[in-house]
C-alpha cells in the first residue's frame, strides 16, 4: 500500500529590503507572483492551494475585504507541489533583487527561501515537517 504523501501548510511572507510592503507597486509584484503561483497549481491539477491573505477594512476606509498579496496562506503543499512552486520564486525573485521569501508555520518557525538552491529549499521543508511530527 503506497503511503500518502506529506503536506504541508505555512503562510508565504514576501519582503523586500527597499520597498515598502504597503505601497501599490511593491503589492502589484506580489500580485504577480501569488498569480503565477495560483495558475501554476490549477494547470497542473498538483495538491494544494495558495490564497492571499485577507482582512476586512475599517468603517472609515473601503468597504469589504482587502487582499494583503505579499502575506500568501498555503495549504496542502506536498513536496511535488513545492518543487514546482520553488521554480515560480526563483525566477520572479531573479527581477526583485531587494526581495525576499519566507515560509512561516504555525509552530512559528520559517524558513527563509531567498538564497537557497531547490534540494537545499526541499531538504529544510522535509526536515522540519521530521520536527513538526515529533
Amino acid at each position: 500500500m503506497e503511503e500518502a504523501p506529506e503536506i504541508f501548510d505555512f503562510q508565504i511572507i514576501i519582503e523586500s529590503t527597499e520597498i515598502d510592503e504597503s505601497t501599490d507597486y511593491w503589492q502589484r509584484q506580489c500580485s504577480i507572483l501569488y498569480t503565477e503561483l495560483h495558475k501554476n497549481l490549477i494547470s497542473d491539477s498538483i495538491s494544494g492551494s495558495i490564497e492571499p491573505l485577507t482582512s476586512e477594512c475599517e468603517i472609515s476606509e473601503r468597504a469589504g475585504i482587502e487582499s494583503i498579496l505579499n502575506l500568501l496562506l498555503a495549504s496542502g503543499i506536498t513536496l511535488e507541489t513545492f518543487d514546482r512552486m520553488y521554480d515560480v520564486f526563483k525566477l520572479w525573485l531573479e527581477f526583485r533583487n531587494s526581495a525576499e521569501i519566507t515560509l512561516k508555520y504555525e509552530d512559528g518557525s520559517t524558513i527563509k527561501l531567498t538564497h537557497l538552491s531547490k534540494s537545499e529549499a526541499l531538504k529544510l521543508m522535509e526536515k522540519h515537517q521530521k520536527k513538526i511530527k515529533e
